[in-house]
């Protein structure tokens, strides 16, 4: 599983020492973290490379299902091999003769290499932030006489996290999110 932040980050985090982390519940709460927030924004943040089978259609464009689009390594409609498309600024591939070669259903075979190659800062901050939030509940009221403590119940987004999903594409569902892990 991805995980766009480390233990060692996560510790940070807590402010507690490395040593003291639970690693398994760590990795846990960062590789659940990560995948809501690429759910979320709907972008790879680390490169990947997948084959992609899509109903192929004749429309010209052929909106692909992942972002960011790095480059198409292969093309293939109903198992022949083409060359004869490009890859639009959108992220989308466009050809001529659209995306079929007979007047039936015809399968669309894409070898794509998608994400980032470097992870934003702002959203390795997210990750940390939603991991943190849960892995133990963090203190956000202390009181000495009859004491008390409440914990952060990790059930919402702040608003510096609201405006960085909105940055990378969350929508109004994202924002609007209260549990996320």
């Amino acid at each position: 599983m991805v995980q766009l932040a480390t233990a060692a980050e996560l510790a940070s985090e807590l402010g507690i020492d490395l040593a003291d982390l639970d690693q398994g519940k760590a990795d846990r709460k960062l590789a659940s973290a990560s995948a809501a927030v690429e759910s979320m924004t709907g972008m790879a943040f680390t490169t990947r490379t997948a084959t992609l089978r899509l109903p192929g259609s004749a429309a010209l464009e052929l909106a692909l299902p992942v972002r960011p689009v790095r480059q198409i390594t292969a093309v293939s409609i109903g198992g022949r091999a083409y060359t004869d498309f490009r890859l639009t600024a959108t992220g989308a591939l466009w050809r001529a003769r659209g995306w079929r070669t007979v007047w039936g259903p015809e399968t669309v075979e894409i070898t794509v290499e998608y994400g980032l190659t470097a992870i934003p800062d702002d959203i390795k901050g997210l990750v940390l932030e939603m991991a943190a939030d849960t892995y133990d509940g963090r203190v956000v009221m202390e009181s000495i006489d009859d004491y008390r403590v409440q914990y952060a119940d990790g059930g919402g987004l702040s608003a510096e996290a609201a405006r960085t999903l909105a940055a990378y594409g969350g929508g109004a569902a994202a924002l609007a999110m209260r549990t996320y892990l």
